[in-house]
């Protein structure tokens, strides 16, 4: 089977929203705070681009978020655009980008420093860079875990 046909497959991006997310603590654990984000960033991508595929949509969005979002079920849709999930939502698509990829500390540390949420924090560099991407992971996970209930729900 050739790589293309495996990659939009909606089990496939279920099973690796779930292993991007495993990673992603990983390397926060290894200090590895840009390839953290991005894993934790990705891991959401995934859920959601299964949820669209398997609801028959096109892979065209590419790795816009919000134009995901807009492909899944409204029950997705609803569950995380309200309450306090939606504060989870908001600052998954302020400080995910797919070019976390590229950068190494000092490219990410100039990128977090623009970021909102970098500015109530205390303490030095790396203090403040742990918890900014602990933070960002939690609210992956969040995002993640109701996308994996929304997938467990639409395959009953």
């Amino acid at each position: 089977m050739k790589l293309d046909d495996i990659t939009y497959d909606a089990e496939n991006l279920w099973e690796a929203s779930e292993q991007r997310q495993i990673s992603a603590w990983t390397l926060l654990k290894a200090g590895d705070w840009a390839g953290a984000m991005y894993l934790g960033g990705l891991s959401v991508e995934c859920i959601i681009q299964a949820m669209a595929v398997q609801g028959g949509y096109a892979t065209d969005a590419w790795h816009d978020l919000n134009l995901w979002l807009l492909k899944c079920p409204a029950r997705f849709i609803d569950s995380v655009k309200s309450g306090e999930t939606a504060h989870h939502w908001s600052r998954l698509v302020a400080d995910w980008d797919n070019r976390l990829r590229y950068v190494g500390w000092s490219g990410l540390l100039g990128y977090v420093r623009t970021r909102k949420a970098w500015r109530r924090l205390k303490g030095n560099d790396r203090d403040r860079m742990t918890q900014f991407v602990k933070d960002f992971l939690h609210s992956s996970q969040v995002i993640q875990l109701k996308g994996i209930a929304q997938w467990q729900l639409s395959n009953k």
